[in-house]
């Protein structure tokens, strides 16, 4: 065992003796869904790659873990219902979708679930930005997506792939997004330069 002393430590902190006493008496069910509902998160993970470890319990990918955790937080945080359904359907059936079937071939990476998170925050931006204008997403219409694009493009972009979502999904209209511009020079960087 690596560092038996802070083990030792950690082992002390109450939060670990409740959730361990828990597990052990049956009122904290062994599960992943079990461990689910359990705070404080932190110690709930620790205590989860532990067990995963342990081949206690089937291993899951940390990183989807964490962004549902983070997911189901932030939809909680949303007020209106029709936007938090939006986001809610967007994030199901198509950002967990993409997630889980990336952590099939290999552990997901921090920069993945980030990129998941911009894109579910800039989309409920994009949707309280839209309602502050007078409409839905329903009622988009081009010079709302351009207008929204205009302000700060390189932080707003992730919205796009929500954007893109909606639109597949004929939940908007379609509409065009601005593409990518990517500056580069035509010639090769020679070594003086």
């Amino acid at each position: 065992m690596d560092r038996p002393k802070s083990r030792l430590i950690w082992l002390r902190n109450p939060n670990v003796v409740r959730l361990l006493r828990g597990l052990a008496t049956g009122t904290v069910p062994l599960t992943h869904d079990g461990l689910d509902q359990e705070t404080p998160w932190r110690t709930v993970v620790h205590l989860r790659d532990l067990l995963m470890d342990s081949g206690v319990l089937p291993r899951v990918d940390r990183q989807l873990m964490l962004y549902q955790r983070w997911l189901t937080e932030r939809l909680a945080t949303i007020e209106d219902r029709e936007h938090r359904r939006h986001l809610q359907h967007f994030a199901i059936w198509h950002q967990m979708r993409r997630l889980r079937s990336k952590a099939e071939k290999g552990s997901l990476g921090r920069s993945q679930t980030s990129q998941t998170k911009q894109e579910i925050t800039q989309a409920g931006a994009f949707l309280t930005w839209l309602a502050d204008r007078g409409r839905t997403i329903e009622h988009c219409q081009q010079a709302d997506l351009d207008a929204w694009h205009t302000e700060k493009l390189a932080t707003r972009r992730p919205a796009q792939t929500f954007l893109r979502w909606c639109m597949k999904t004929s939940r908007m209209p379609r509409l065009t997004l601005p593409p990518q511009v990517i500056n580069q020079d035509q010639a090769p960087l020679h070594q003086h330069r």
